[in-house]
C-alpha cells in the first residue's frame, strides 16, 4: 500500500501524521463476484437502515477494478441499483477522529432522484439548540455531495456542495456552509476532496484549493462516511427513477480511490520526540555497554575467587603435611628442651 500525502500543506512549523488510511488494496480486501458485502471488517462498518421502498444494503459497496488503469486498481464504489426495490448504502469506518485533516480522492457518476457524498457524521448527534460556534453535541459535516439534478430538473452533474448540519435532525437543526459550485473536472474524473477540522472551524479543499470555511466546529469525534441515497418522494435530487438498473451495471455511484486522516503535529514537539528516543536509544546503548563490562568483571572475580581458593586449599593442605613430618621427627629424636 502507497500512502497518499494531503493536498494540501500543514500550518507553519507543523507537520502530517497519518492516522487512517485505506486505498482498499492488500489483505482483507478482494474483488466482489458474488455481491456480497466485500469489505475490509477490521476498518468498515455497514450503517444503514431500510425505510419503505428504499432499502439499505450492503451488496451496494463493493470493490472494483479501475478499467481506466492500466494496473486495474482495486478502488471502493458504493452504488444505487434496483430490483424490487431501490437499493442504496452506507459504509463508515469503525475508528473515529477529531481535529485534523480529512481527505478522498473521488469520481461520480448521477442519476436523477439519487445523491451521492462523502461526509462525516458522530455516533449521536446532540439535539440541543446551539448557535454557531462550538458544538458540542456534534456536528456533520458534508466534504462533498453531488447530484444530476436539482429540485426543479436543472442539470447540475458537474457541480458539488459542502454544508454542516447541527443539532439533530428536528426542531432545533441548524445548518450552515452549504455552497453549491463547480467539481474540480467532470464528474468521471477523479479529484480530491478534503475538509480541515479544527479548534475555531472548518475549511473545505478541493483539488488542494481552498473553497469554503465556516466558524462551526466540534470536539465529538467522527467517522468517515461514504453514501448513496434515493429521495423517494422526490425533491432535492428530482423525482426517483423507475429502476436504477442491476447491481453489476448501476445507475449511479460514488467510487473512491482511497481515503484517509491526518493530524497535525508542532515539529518542535517532534523534534522532542526524535531528541527523547534518542536520547532512550544512546541511553539503552550506553547501559547495555555497562552491563557487558559488569558481566565480564564478575566472570573474572569468580575465576580470580577459584584460584584463589585453590591456593589457600594447597597451603593448607602444604602447611598440615609440615605439621605431620615435624610430628614425626620430633617423636624419633625427641621434643627440643
Amino acid at each position: 500500500m502507497t500512502r497518499q500525502v494531503p493536498s494540501i500543506a500543514p500550518a507553519v512549523g507543523y507537520s502530517w501524521n497519518n492516522v487512517f488510511y485505506d486505498d482498499f488494496t492488500g489483505e482483507g480486501y478482494s474483488l466482489d463476484t458474488n455481491f456480497r458485502h466485500p469489505m475490509n471488517r477490521a476498518k468498515w462498518k455497514w450503517d444503514a437502515a431500510s425505510n419503505k421502498e428504499i432499502w439499505w444494503e450492503p451488496a451496494c459497496s463493493q470493490i472494483v477494478s479501475d478499467a481506466t488503469r492500466s494496473c486495474n486498481k482495486p478502488i471502493l464504489r458504493v452504488s444505487v441499483w434496483s430490483d424490487w426495490f431501490h437499493r442504496i448504502d452506507r459504509l463508515a469506518t469503525k475508528q473515529k477522529f477529531g481535529y485534523g485533516y480529512y481527505e478522498s480522492r473521488l469520481r461520480f457518476k448521477g442519476a436523477e432522484g439519487m445523491h451521492s457524498a462523502f461526509w462525516l457524521l458522530p455516533e449521536a448527534m446532540i439535539d440541543d439548540p446551539v448557535a454557531p460556534g462550538k458544538v458540542v453535541g456534534g456536528v456533520e459535516v458534508d466534504v462533498v455531495e453531488n447530484r444530476k439534478v436539482d429540485g426543479g430538473g436543472n442539470d447540475i452533474s458537474a457541480q458539488g456542495n459542502t454544508a454542516v448540519h447541527w443539532g439533530g435532525y428536528g426542531a432545533n437543526h441548524r445548518s450552515s456552509a452549504y455552497k453549491l459550485m463547480a467539481l474540480p473536472g467532470p464528474p468521471s474524473v477523479w479529484a480530491t476532496f478534503g475538509v480541515l477540522h479544527f479548534e475555531g472551524g472548518m475549511r473545505w479543499y478541493w483539488n488542494g484549493k481552498e473553497v469554503n470555511s465556516v466558524g462551526v466546529w466540534t470536539p465529538m469525534k467522527n467517522s468517515i462516511y461514504f453514501s448513496t441515497e434515493v429521495n423517494e418522494s422526490g425533491g432535492w435530487a428530482g423525482n426517483d427513477l423507475s429502476s436504477y438498473g442491476p447491481v453489476d451495471n448501476p445507475a449511479g455511484y460514488i467510487e473512491v480511490d482511497y481515503t484517509g486522516f491526518w493530524e497535525q503535529v508542532s515539529e518542535s514537539s517532534q523534534l522532542s520526540e526524535d531528541a527523547e528516543a534518542l536520547l532512550y536509544r544512546d541511553s539503552a546503548k550506553e547501559m547495555k555497554s555497562l552491563q557487558e563490562r559488569v558481566d565480564h568483571l564478575e566472570r573474572r572475580l569468580a575465576v580470580e575467587l577459584a584460584e584463589l581458593k585453590e591456593l589457600v586449599q594447597s597451603s593448607v593442605s602444604a602447611t598440615q603435611t609440615l605439621h605431620e613430618r615435624l610430628t614425626r621427627m620430633e617423636s624419633l629424636i625427641g621434643a627440643p628442651q
